[in-house]
C-alpha cells in the first residue's frame, strides 16, 4: 500500500470515528432530554396530562440559549424517544437521531421494532427507511403471518432478508450478498450503489411482488416466498428484453463511487 493510501485511510478512519462519536453523543443527549421532561417535569408519570405550554416555553428558552434544534416538535419526539426506550443501553448507535425520528412515527411498538431491526440489518439510510414505512412493508408482511411471527421477524429480520434475497436472485441471478460482492461492496448499501437501470429493475421487482401479494393475500412464509419469486420474474423478463435490445448486461459491477465521483488526475509540468 502506498504512502498516499496509508494516510488517506488514516484520515478516513478518523472521520468515521468522529462521526460515530458525535452520533452517540447526540442520541444520548436526546434521550436524556426526554428523560428530564418525563421524570422531572412530570415527576416520572409517563401518562401525565399537561398543557402544551410546557414544551412551548421550554422550546423558546432552549432555542434562545443553544440555537436551533429545540422546536416543540423535536422536544415532543425526544420525550417519545425516552418513553419508547426507557433503558438507554437498548438504543442502537448504528442509527441516527433522524432514523429514530421516523421510527417514532410508527403506530405501535411492534411496528417500530420491526423497522428498527430492518434498518440496522439492511443498512437503510433515512430516505430508504421512510420509503419502506410509507410502503406499509410491516402491514403487508403482517397479512401473511400472525403477531408472534411478525415479532420474530422484528427481532431477527430473517424472513424479510430471505424474501428480499428471493426477489433479488430471481431478477439478477444473484443473492443480495453475492450482488454486493460482485460490486466490491462491504458495509455499503446495495441499493445506494445500483445504476439507474439496476435500480429501476429492482423497484419493478418489488412493486410487482407487492401487487401480486395484494391479489393473492399469501398465508405464511412459503406462499410469500412463491410470490416473491413471481414478482422477481417480472423484472427478470424486463431485464432480458432490455439486454436483447442493447446487447449488453443490465447488471454492472460499478458502484456509486465509480460513476458519481469522476477520477482526478494530478497534472505536472
Amino acid at each position: 500500500m502506498s504512502l498516499v493510501s496509508h494516510i488517506a485511510n488514516l484520515w478516513e478512519d478518523a472521520r468515521n470515528n468522529a462521526i460515530t462519536a458525535v452520533n452517540e453523543s447526540l442520541l444520548k443527549a436526546s434521550w436524556e432530554t426526554g428523560q428530564y421532561i418525563v421524570e422531572f417535569e412530570q415527576e416520572g408519570n409517563a401518562k401525565a396530562r399537561y398543557g402544551e405550554r410546557l414544551l412551548v416555553n421550554l422550546s423558546k428558552d432552549l432555542t434562545r440559549l443553544r440555537g436551533r434544534g429545540f422546536s416543540r416538535s423535536n422536544l415532543t419526539y425526544m420525550r417519545k424517544f425516552y418513553l419508547a426506550f426507557p433503558k438507554c443501553e437498548t438504543i442502537s448507535h448504528k442509527l441516527t437521531w433522524s432514523h429514530y425520528f421516523e421510527l417514532l412515527k410508527c403506530d405501535d411498538s411492534l411496528e417500530m421494532q420491526f423497522y428498527m431491526v430492518q434498518a440496522i440489518n439492511e443498512g437503510w439510510k433515512v430516505k430508504e427507511l421512510k420509503r419502506q414505512i410509507n410502503s406499509s412493508l410491516f402491514q403487508r408482511l403482517a397479512l401473511s403471518t400472525d403477531k408472534e411471527g411478525v415479532l420474530a421477524m422484528s427481532k431477527q429480520g430473517q424472513q424479510y432478508a430471505l424474501l428480499t434475497d428471493i426477489i433479488t436472485r430471481e431478477w439478477s441471478g444473484m443473492t443480495t450478498r453475492q450482488y454486493k460482492q460482485y460490486k466490491g461492496l462491504k458495509k455499503e448499501n446495495l441499493r445506494d450503489n445500483m445504476t439507474n437501470v439496476e435500480l429501476a429493475l429492482n423497484m419493478l421487482a418489488e412493486a410487482s411482488t407487492t401487487e401480486i401479494s395484494k391479489q393473492k393475500n399469501p398465508k405464511g412464509y412459503t406462499q410469500s416466498a412463491k410470490i416473491a419469486k413471481e414478482g422477481g420474474s417480472v423484472a427478470k423478463a424486463a431485464r432480458k428484453q432490455l439486454e436483447s435490445k442493447t446487447g449488453k448486461s443490465a447488471i454492472s459491477s460499478a458502484k456509486a463511487s465509480d460513476y458519481l465521483l469522476p477520477p482526478t488526475e494530478d497534472n505536472e509540468d
